[in-house]
């Protein structure tokens, strides 16, 4: 978009600050590695999240910024699920149920 260097993969002109596929990679591995139970599965995917950061850095796709900023998002919203999880699993708990008598009803 900047027109800086050669870009390795065409890619629709948009804000890139942060990496939206980067955040999605990062906020999963980060959440799995603060559980204790999963943090094993978290390393791997933690690992693969920057390498696929940095992958998009290397094809022109993203500033190291971007990425960076992908990074603290994820860490902040694996945070706040964390902290709240008690509170969102009543809520995931109501619409499940909810979810469950409205099929029950067209069976």
């Amino acid at each position: 978009m900047d027109k800086i260097g050669t870009t390795l993969i065409n890619h629709v002109p948009e804000t890139s600050f942060p990496s939206d596929h980067t955040t999605f990679m990062l906020s999963v591995a980060t959440t799995l590695l603060i559980i204790k139970e999963t943090r094993k599965i978290g390393i791997i995917l933690c690992f693969f999240g920057i390498i696929g950061g940095l992958s998009r850095v290397f094809c022109g796709i993203h500033y190291p910024l971007d990425i960076l900023g992908s990074l603290a998002v994820a860490l902040v919203s694996s945070s706040l699920v964390l902290t709240f999880s008690t509170k969102l699993e009543i809520i995931n708990k109501f619409i499940i149920n909810a979810y469950s008598q409205i099929v029950k009803k067209r069976s």
